[in-house]
């Protein structure tokens, strides 16, 4: 189950990439083997069973209730493919609805040990019924703290080995932990930037989802934000060399399967992926899988947001915002090719992800912006997983919720996406601008590569420099160029901006007059 975020390396553009599956339809990867020429009277090498064909194989011989053929065929899956837990647990079922408890068992306790975490599919998934009243499933149910905690150890372990790091951490509340390669203080700021998104998540979505209690019950995710090097690695070992150098490139993913979110910036990546964990919590509790619309639609919604002041005693507001998939909605408006909304809702993954994906996720964030800025984007998600089971489009949620029709409520959702503001997506001429040529760095903030003449800067001079990071202006984050000029958009040109600088491990403040471009 793995959750791509891949950005444009035009600044301005954004694409999310997703998969997911049941348990028992998982992906399954297979490591290629080149061999050489070999004259005829070598004997040839006997073909590798391919797992996914095994898969797809089993599966149908579920339909059919043979699970005979089904344990047969998993059983020639682990010749290919033992460390993955999908055909173990697959192969507990097989043998429990064959009555052999004993078995079954010790596959599930193998599919545990291997990363299987979903206790709510193991009290749920009616193929082990048989073994609820098996001694070592209640003892197993009885240790889960212990087993989640073992699961902790051991994902955090793999990732200290595959990626360079200065910082290791742990956030007990939100199940999490950190192998950072950032400068200290960047980590902290995107743990605190975590905890933000969090807190918004449980207020406006996920009703319950940071409860001290339930979350004990929930599987830890290790957050890696590795170094340039070792995510480009990353990137060429997950999605092949074509991921990386081409108009788009992965940004980040959260593997569900493995517990483990990777992002290469501490911005909108980071952000959209670890809505992906938050929303599977909340699905997994449930016992449902939401459909793509809805999972990216989410996820894309806290890419951008603004800090809104609140009353004297309350810190300042998360507010998601207009972004550049507005701005793609508002094209498609003025078009007439905004999608229905029933139609959005009923679109498969192969739909979204193939038919002009960046304007499937720039309607499925504007449609939930929609909802939020009625103040109902909460009422809409309790709705939805309450009928679930009847309507999981959710189309139905959307009408109880707003009180529309579908005419009527296609008629005011592209009103009002007519109406929202342009954001900006560049600087234009005109526009203001630090005086200052940037690059798009290294996932910490666009880094200072030239100052021009033109340059309006207050203070000290010498306390900015080429290879500096902006890490934020006016304390706003600006971790990537497409958040710089979002930031920038709200300026004009004469107005006082202060730069927050790394340099080196130090920390510079410096006001600069924005010029115009």
């Amino acid at each position: 189950m793995n959750h791509a975020l891949l950005i444009r390396w035009n600044f301005a553009f954004a694409l999310a990439l997703s998969s997911f599956a049941d348990v028992r339809t998982d992906g399954f990867t297979s490591n290629a083997a080149f061999a050489q020429p070999a004259d005829e009277s070598t004997p040839k090498p006997a073909k590798k069973p391919d797992p996914t064909k095994l898969a797809e194989q089993a599966i149908e011989a579920f339909s059919k209730h043979d699970y005979a053929q089904a344990e047969q065929l998993l059983r020639q899956q682990l010749t290919a493919d033992n460390n993955n837990f999908v055909p173990h647990y697959n192969l507990a079922c097989a043998l429990a609805l064959q009555n052999k408890p004993d078995d079954a068992m010790a596959e599930l306790v193998e599919a545990v040990q291997r990363g299987f975490v979903d206790r709510t599919q193991l009290n749920a998934d009616p193929s082990l019924t048989l073994l609820r009243k098996h001694p070592q499933f209640i003892a197993m149910l009885a240790n889960w703290p212990t087993v989640l905690d073992r699961q902790r150890d051991a994902v955090l372990a793999i990732a200290e080995k595959n990626f360079a790091h200065t910082k290791t951490d742990r956030d007990e509340a939100l199940r999490l932990t950190f192998v950072s390669a950032f400068d200290e203080r960047s980590f902290q700021q995107a743990r605190a930037e975590i905890t933000r998104v969090a807190a918004w998540g449980n207020t406006e979505v996920f009703p319950d989802l940071l409860n001290p209690a339930a979350a004990k019950l929930d599987p830890w995710v290790v957050v890696v934000l590795p170094n340039r090097k070792d995510f480009l690695t990353w990137i060429i070992a997950n999605f092949g060399p074509s991921a990386v150098g081409s108009l788009s490139s992965i940004g980040g993913s959260y593997d569900h399967d493995a517990k483990r979110l990777v992002s290469q910036d501490l911005g909108s990546s980071l952000r959209h992926e670890f809505f992906h964990v938050l929303h599977w919590r909340d699905m997994t509790r449930r016992g449902q899988v939401h459909p793509i619309w809805v999972q990216e639609g989410l996820c894309s919604l806290v890419e951008d947001y603004d800090l809104v002041p609140s009353d004297a005693d309350a810190p300042p507001r998360f507010e998601p915002a207009t972004s550049w998939r507005t701005n793609i909605a508002k094209r498609l408006e003025k078009n007439n090719l905004l999608m229905p909304i029933e139609k959005l809702c009923s679109l498969t993954r192969p739909q979204f992800m193939t038919a002009r994906p960046l304007a499937m996720y720039a309607q499925a964030r504007t449609l939930f912006l929609y909802l939020h800025r009625q103040h109902k984007l909460a009422e809409w998600y309790a709705a939805y997983t309450e009928g679930f089971a009847k309507d999981p489009t959710g189309v139905t949620a959307l009408k109880e919720t707003l009180a529309l029709d579908l005419p009527a409520m296609n008629k005011d959702y592209r009103a009002w996406v007519r109406a929202l503001p342009a954001v900006a997506e560049e600087i234009l001429p005109g526009h203001a601008s630090l005086g200052i040529e940037v690059d798009a760095g290294n996932g910490e903030g666009p880094i200072i590569v030239g100052i021009s003449s033109a340059a309006r800067i207050e203070g000290d001079r010498r306390l900015i420099h080429a290879g500096d990071v902006i890490t934020a202006i006016n304390d706003r984050p600006t971790r990537e160029i497409a958040e710089l000029v979002r930031v920038l958009g709200d300026f004009k040109p004469g107005d006082t901006a202060e730069l927050t600088l790394r340099h080196g491990q130090k920390y510079n403040a410096v006001k600069v007059i924005l010029v115009a471009k």
